[in-house]
């Protein structure tokens, strides 16, 4: 019977029913953002909608208001949770002879990359009063690619390509491997930073850089400050030059990222960095002068991002042992460059790296179920 272990638990070993478990609730865990968006398919909220129209008055309205928003949570999450278990299941049956555990997880994130920013491009018929999404009651960008979007499309978009990069290199040759990487990621920053496409200024600011980490660690260099700032110059300087020539085509009829253009030319670009920085850490310091709330934010923050850095400075050290796989490495390093620049780059940072957290928890636990377990001596690798 074949059995894998868990690195983090000391070498306790899982039989071949609990892993495949656990491997198909993370092909599940990966669905379900897609089961979010798919639900829009149908008139979900119909009766929701009928519900509201009936509402009294004063308090019993109140009332009333809390039991049509739990009835639309509820509904929701049933219909997502539905469609995130027909396609965990026609995943996993379509990849059942493939020899990696990770290839339906692989598939799943695939498919994450494909409905998320492909509705984006095509209209947001999906996005557009998803329960994951902005509603038209809320109000937000209804075109491009959305912070929502980019969180769940581009990681899962990764995982994938470094998943077939790392295939073609040990298939076939590491030219191989690069031009892949180097033609899809091309695509990527296309779909999401053309004005006509994504629109989307903040998440190829990150794209960039992640395909370049991703070229540097399949090449086998080490992640150098230096490097990281290079690309991170190459990538602004890019993006700030599509969109000034946005602005000087379209001028009042230019996307935000043309009007940014804008704001580049005649020096107030400024203002907006700063809104920007004030949205991404508005909801932890806004508690409208509750003070106790405030506090609560902050502490339920540090301890989510706590959690965080404690499960990644476990599988960094699991990644670096001798005998390890290059594919974890690789995602490893350049997941972490994309989490920390769409949370950095972005006004709703902090809702994003949780939207993203869907994909990489699985993710995590995954790898951690193929990484070997730790011997008794250990060695490292550096880079």
């Amino acid at each position: 019977m074949l059995e894998r272990r868990f690195c983090s638990t000391k070498g306790a070993e899982f039989s071949s029913k609990r892993f495949l478990s656990l491997q198909r609730l993370s092909v599940f865990a990966a669905t379900l953002p897609v089961g979010y968006l798919l639900i829009n398919l149908v008139p979900w909220y119909s009766a929701i909608i009928t519900r509201s129209s009936t509402m009294g008055n004063g308090a019993d309205q109140d009332i009333d208001t809390f039991k049509t928003v739990a009835l639309q949570v509820v509904t929701a999450t049933a219909g997502a949770a539905l469609i995130a278990l027909v396609l965990t299941a026609l995943i996993n049956w379509l990849t059942r002879k493939s020899a990696s555990c990770s290839t339906s997880f692989i598939v799943a994130a695939a498919l994450n990359g494909l409905i998320w920013f492909g509705d984006g491009i095509s209209g947001n018929h999906l996005t557009f009063n998803s329960p994951l999404t902005m509603n038209a009651l809320v109000a937000g960008r209804f075109y491009g690619v959305s912070n929502t979007a980019f969180a769940f499309g581009a990681v899962g978009a990764m995982i994938a390509l470094l998943a077939w990069a790392d295939w073609l290199k040990s298939r076939y040759s590491l030219r191989a491997s690069l031009l892949a990487v180097s033609g899809v990621g091309l695509l990527l920053v296309i779909v999401d930073a053309a004005p006509f496409l994504g629109a989307d200024f903040g998440g190829a600011l990150a794209l960039i850089p992640t395909l370049g980490v991703a070229l540097v660690k399949l090449s086998g260099h080490s992640l150098r400050p230096r490097i990281l700032v290079l690309l991170g110059l190459i990538s602004a300087g890019l993006l700030s030059g599509v969109a000034i020539l946005e602005w000087l085509l379209r001028r009042e009829n230019s996307t935000h990222l043309g009007r940014f253009g804008g704001q580049l030319l005649d020096g107030t670009f400024l203002a907006t960095i700063g809104k920007k920085l004030k949205a991404l850490v508005g909801p932890f310091i806004d508690a409208n002068g509750q003070m106790g709330l405030m506090v609560l934010k902050i502490v339920v923050a540090l301890v989510v991002v706590s959690l965080v850095v404690v499960v990644w400075l476990r599988l960094y050290r699991a990644t670096r042992r001798q005998g390890v796989p290059e594919v974890y490495r690789l995602q490893l390093d350049t997941l972490t460059v994309l989490l920390l620049l769409e949370v950095g780059l972005n006004d709703s940072g902090a809702s994003m790296a949780v939207y993203s957290l869907f994909l990489l928890v699985p993710l995590a636990c995954l790898m951690s179920l193929e990484l070997p377990a730790k011997p008794d001596t250990e060695t490292t690798v550096t880079g």
